[in-house]
């Protein structure tokens, strides 16, 4: 069974991903606008 400190680590670690890959996200749409990608 994990502890609270476990799954409250585990949830935010989840919202980083979630954050990050949104971020990374936007920043493709954004190079796809300025440029083709091939």
């Amino acid at each position: 069974m994990m502890s609270a400190t476990a799954q409250a680590n585990d949830r935010s670690n989840q919202i980083e991903v979630v954050r990050l890959g949104r971020n990374l996200g936007a920043e493709i749409r954004g190079l796809d606008l300025s440029q083709q990608l091939t």
